[in-house]
């Protein structure tokens, strides 16, 4: 208790600091680690950038490839049905046999398995594509491009040029 009366005038300050003068090197441990972890990290993204970059060049590729075969594969079933339709009215002239007639429908037959094939190809490529893009979403894998209109109508030629009805 202060038994003094009046203003007293005695002031106190307590300042304390800590520093660690030497540490045994672990700051300079800890900043090379860091630096280390950095080059790595930009290390494993210009990699996979690369890795990236190549899959999307390659996924083009393949599109690209696949629309070219589907496009002379669509040729190729055309020239099959003209074929098939000459060998007919030879037929039905009596120029030709039955067998040449058969073997052009078969022809027919096969040029079209090889164009739809080629087709689901370039449709598989567009999703490969769209992968290594990352915008591949529910949305593109159900949504069909548009039907190429002359093979649905050789389709339909082919059904009534062989006796065939849609949908047996």
């Amino acid at each position: 208790m202060n038994t003094n009366r009046g203003i007293r005038r005695d002031y106190s300050l307590l300042l304390r600091v800590n520093w660690e003068l030497f540490s045994g090197f672990r700051s300079q441990s800890a900043a090379a680690g860091a630096s280390y972890a950095k080059n790595a990290a930009r290390a494993t993204e210009t990699d996979i950038r690369r890795g990236v970059e190549r899959d999307i060049g390659l996924a083009w590729q393949s599109l690209k490839a696949a629309q070219e075969r589907s496009a002379l594969l669509e040729n190729a079933s055309t020239i099959a049905r003209e074929v098939f339709e000459a060998r007919q009215k030879l037929r039905a002239a009596g120029k030709d046999t039955a067998l040449n007639v058969l073997d052009a429908e078969t022809e027919v037959f096969n040029a079209r398995i090889n164009q739809v094939r080629a087709e689901f190809d370039a449709r598989r490529a567009r999703s490969q594509l769209l992968f290594a893009m990352g915008q591949l979403t529910s949305a593109h894998l159900f949504t069909l491009p548009p039907v190429n209109r002359s093979s649905a109508q050789q389709d339909q030629k082919a059904d009534s040029a062989t006796g065939n009805v849609a949908g047996q």
